[in-house]
């Protein structure tokens, strides 16, 4: 059974190293492929509700993300790009990006050193293209 099989199977993702080692198993027992795999997939379960678990919630946060940085590109085009973020941006997408380690801040004295939508966006950019790799 080839990886990509596997890992089709049972939904979840493995190293190299581990595939190695389920296909050893796999190789030295009677079962065909989808017997073997949903016999791993029942004695894995908690693992396999886990990584289903963490795959949508990185999803939900790809989504909610794209809407967000689509939003900031279309306020771009009717105002500006150095305009402060935290003035187009609603208190839940400010907390969605400092929960997950984006530095927001706002001056109303110095809005010039305030976190622009361009900081906002290219930070979004960065973060969706590490996730999808």
């Amino acid at each position: 059974m080839l990886k990509q099989e596997f890992e089709d199977r049972t939904k979840i993702k493995v190293s190299d190293e581990e595939y190695e080692s389920i296909n050893e198993v796999y190789n030295n027992s009677d079962a065909d492929k989808d017997e073997f795999c949903a016999a791993w997939v029942r004695i894995n379960r908690k693992r396999v509700n886990a990584y289903i678990l963490a795959e949508r919630e990185r999803e939900n946060r790809m989504k909610f993300m794209d809407r967000l940085r689509d939003m900031l590109f279309a306020y771009r085009y009717r105002h500006s790009f150095i305009t402060p973020a935290v003035e187009v941006m609603s208190k839940k997408d400010v907390k969605f990006c400092t929960d997950n380690g984006m530095s927001i801040f706002y001056d109303n004295r110095h809005r010039e050193i305030s976190t622009t939508i361009s900081d906002v966006t290219g930070w979004i950019e960065s973060k969706l293209e590490s996730m999808r790799q």
